[in-house]
């Protein structure tokens, strides 16, 4: 009987006989290598990972509820003077945003009560990465951040809330990051942010609450890619971060078999 036929894992075409001599799984086209590629680089992430949770296991870390694994998006940690155009142009566009109604409705509750309050060190160990929005608008302060602080401050203007905002503009913030946004946080006290800031919860977040909430003691593993490259990698549990050294980037790893 004739052998099977082999047939590319990507677009089910037929594979010439070059191609299976070279034990390649894809057909050559372009579209298929970059499937075969992405293949590839998923595996050795998975790799990675398994690394790292085989380490944080063997720490004597709750040995029979092994760590959850949860993955960040990279976040910029430059540095860089408040310059004063960043100043005007918040100045301008929170003026204009008053005299307009500008408003960055967010539904929700504070997730300082949403979430355990353990797990909010996974917001150190990212870094800020949704704090970054706020540099495109405007570090979210809006007509009602404005009014909100008028309202507790009788008799004041919409000029004199502006003032003082942008009297609480730190010195040094996060590079092309939001005005506000420090390598420590927020330089704005929680009252004083918009609702945005403080009911958003990214995915990350909300699945390291919900296993904490079934287990306290719940540890889980964090790794932030940054392209092909592992940024960082830690261990999470009951609130304390223990970074987790000497993985591999996937780079270094072996083309899985």
């Amino acid at each position: 009987m004739p052998a099977a036929q082999q047939i590319c894992a990507h677009c089910n075409s037929a594979l010439d006989e070059l191609t299976r001599r070279l034990g390649r799984t894809h057909c050559g086209a372009a579209a298929c290598r970059q499937g075969a590629v992405a293949e590839v680089q998923k595996a050795r992430w998975q790799a990675v990972a398994q690394l790292a949770v085989q380490q944080a296991t063997e720490t004597g870390t709750a040995q029979d509820n092994p760590p959850a694994l949860l993955w960040l998006r990279p976040a910029n940690r430059e540095l860089e003077p408040v310059s004063e155009d960043l100043r005007q142009a918040l100045t301008e566009a929170w003026r204009r945003g008053a005299s307009e109604g500008w408003r960055h409705g967010y539904e929700g509750i504070d997730s300082a009560q949403a979430v355990p309050a353990a797990a909010t060190a996974l917001c150190v160990q990212c870094g800020g990465g949704c704090c970054a929005h706020g540099a495109k608008h405007h570090a979210f302060v809006d007509a009602d951040v404005l009014a909100r602080w008028q309202a507790a401050h009788p008799g004041s203007s919409t000029e004199d809330a502006i003032q003082h905002y942008l009297a609480q503009l730190p010195a040094i913030h996060v590079k092309h990051g939001c005005g506000f946004q420090t390598a420590t946080g927020c330089a704005l006290p929680r009252e004083s942010r918009a609702d945005v800031c403080n009911r958003y919860a990214c995915e990350a977040l909300l699945q390291l609450a919900r296993l904490q909430y079934e287990d306290p003691c719940r540890a889980a593993v964090v790794l932030t890619p940054d392209g092909p490259l592992l940024e960082r990698a830690a261990l999470l549990q009951q609130g304390r971060i223990t970074p987790i050294t000497s993985l591999p980037h996937p780079q270094e790893l072996p083309v899985p078999v």
